[in-house]
């Protein structure tokens, strides 16, 4: 998960928004991976492009090969290529191998959710405060109360995505800006489709579901 900016830029029409960025399987490394796999080995296995994906040039621009109007990009590597980068060449290559799985492409990361302060105002402060991280330590934990690279410690396909634990990562910890827990909003139990976490009956944390 990462940071939003000011709490104020993602007001809009009376309804507050927040994104998360959401790294999915280490898909960023894997990714990274493979675009380092790429540059590194392309001579070696005579692939069209040192790049895997297409990258803006600006040389051409400014060396006045290039006018106002045109764009240049470098060339990315074919579909046949990637697909022999996946099923063979990165396969079968012992010092990159071993390094993890690589991702050829980036899969979609962002979420957006619109908070209803109206209808939920204990949840949405806490939220919102710990998505921005400025709260700084726990009261009670010590950590610092921030979203930022906590994992969804559970998981089920369908149904739910747990998160929000960032004093231990497996759901047993988390912690409110107020302190351990805060009283559920009854109004917004009815209505979410995120929401807080109850690690006890009726008293959710950081926890988020």
């Amino acid at each position: 998960m990462v940071i939003i900016g000011p709490v104020a830029e993602q007001i809009k029409e009376g309804k507050l928004r927040v994104w998360m960025d959401i790294d999915v399987n280490e898909s960023r490394a894997a990714y990274q991976r493979a675009v380092d796999f790429v540059a590194a080995r392309n001579l070696a296995y005579n692939l069209s492009s040192n790049r895997l994906e297409p990258s803006h040039d600006s040389s051409a621009e400014t060396s006045g090969k290039c006018n106002r109007h045109c764009t240049s990009f470098t060339q990315d590597l074919g579909g046949s290529e990637k697909k022999r980068i996946k099923e063979s060449l990165y396969p079968n290559d012992f010092e990159w191998s071993s390094k993890g799985r690589i991702a050829l492409a980036m899969p979609p990361q962002r979420m957006v959710f619109e908070l209803w302060a109206d209808v939920a105002p204990l949840a949405v402060e806490n939220f919102v405060a710990i998505v921005c991280g400025d709260r700084g330590k726990g009261s009670e934990s010590g950590v610092l109360m921030s979203y930022r690279n906590c994992a969804f410690h559970r998981i089920i396909k369908g149904f739910v995505a747990q998160g929000g634990d960032f004093v231990k990562n497996n759901g047993s910890g988390g912690e409110s800006i107020w302190g351990k827990k805060f009283k559920d909003d009854p109004a917004g139990l009815k209505v979410s489709v995120i929401s807080s976490s109850n690690v006890s009956p009726f008293n959710p944390s950081s926890l988020i579901d």
